[in-house]
């Protein structure tokens, strides 16, 4: 069931998105819920999510950009990679992108009985 909620919320946005923002824009997503005992991730783009144990943070995403390809094929150093040119473009993106996706992820997760705050960060990079 958790699989299930968290795949319609994307799905939501997605729509939400796309209709504000139209067709060619995109945008990143990360969000997780928690449900007892299980925690369900999605994950798309270059937003980040970490996992604090024992004091050490450890990622638990992979970014979706060209530079992260270019790294994990070996083209390029880590070093690189962070001041390469194209470090923030995607390969993969939620379409469209604004305020009302947030608004609709927030909603969602107040009426699926989030338990505390909620909140939701999202970012459009655009280069200049």
């Amino acid at each position: 069931m958790t699989f299930t909620v968290l795949e319609e919320a994307v799905q939501q946005a997605e729509r939400a998105v796309h209709h504000v923002a139209g067709e060619d824009a995109g945008t990143t997503l990360t969000a997780m819920l928690w449900t007892g005992s299980r925690l369900a991730l999605v994950h798309i783009g270059d937003s980040r999510a970490y996992l604090l144990r024992e004091g050490e943070l450890f990622r638990i995403t992979h970014d979706h950009t060209i530079v992260q390809s270019m790294l994990d094929e070996g083209r390029i150093t880590p070093e690189e990679a962070t001041a390469h040119p194209q470090r923030s473009i995607l390969l993969r993106a939620l379409s469209g992108g604004s305020a009302q996706t947030a608004w609709e992820l927030i909603d969602l997760a107040n009426r699926s009985g989030g338990p505390d705050n909620v909140s939701c960060v999202i970012a459009d990079v655009v280069a200049e």
